[in-house]
């Protein structure tokens, strides 16, 4: 029924019917968002890929062909790429890194349970320490550990996202935690 009605809007859209596009973004916005949220990880890069789902379905439906799949199909696998595109072009890498590391951080540190006020000024100066210990790191590094600490994302997962080998995923991660273990330990020495 939600195909049928899918196609039917697909036809009003490729006669110019803006309200069949505004009825499209209604009846699947929330399922693009949630693709886009889910690859991307930050809502003002969602938000503006979701509007550009709509602009091509909008500009490009006669690409649309329901004799190879469903439209849902189609708009689900557009979302994708151009989510997926976002997450590769190198400003969305630069920015979105070292801003989500530091948030995650933070978030990490707030949601702590306290006994007294002591423990978190410490743990406050530790995320410090992290987070410039992060911040030192090269792009691969980082994109690993983001990846594998705050995103939970399994060695595999990471090797299949990256589109690099296991053993070069596994790699990564081990040379990027040594470097953080030695920044670390040398901010230590230094406090001596």
């Amino acid at each position: 029924m939600a195909a049928q009605k899918d196609m039917r809007l697909f036809e009003r859209i490729r006669q110019g019917d803006q309200r069949a596009l505004a009825d499209i973004y209604d009846h699947r916005s929330s399922l693009v968002y949630s693709l886009v949220i889910s690859i991307v990880g930050n809502v003002a890069d969602a938000e503006e890929v979701t509007q550009e789902v709509f602009l091509r379905v909008w500009r490009k439906s006669e690409l649309f062909d329901p004799k190879r799949g469903s439209a849902l199909a189609w708009i689900v696998t557009m979302t994708r790429r151009l989510a997926i595109d976002r997450t590769r072009s190198k400003g969305y890498k630069s920015q979105s890194r070292n801003v989500e590391l530091s948030v995650q951080v933070d978030e990490a540190v707030s949601s702590r349970d306290y006994s007294n006020p002591t423990d978190e000024m410490l743990l406050r100066l530790q995320s410090g320490e992290v987070k410039s210990a992060l911040a030192n790191l090269n792009e691969k590094h980082l994109e690993v550990i983001n990846l594998s600490y705050y995103k939970n994302m399994s060695h595999s997962e990471i090797a299949a996202q990256l589109e690099s080998p296991l053993g070069t995923v596994k790699s990564r991660l081990r040379e990027a935690v040594n470097h953080l273990r030695n920044s670390l330990n040398a901010k230590v020495g230094t406090d001596d």
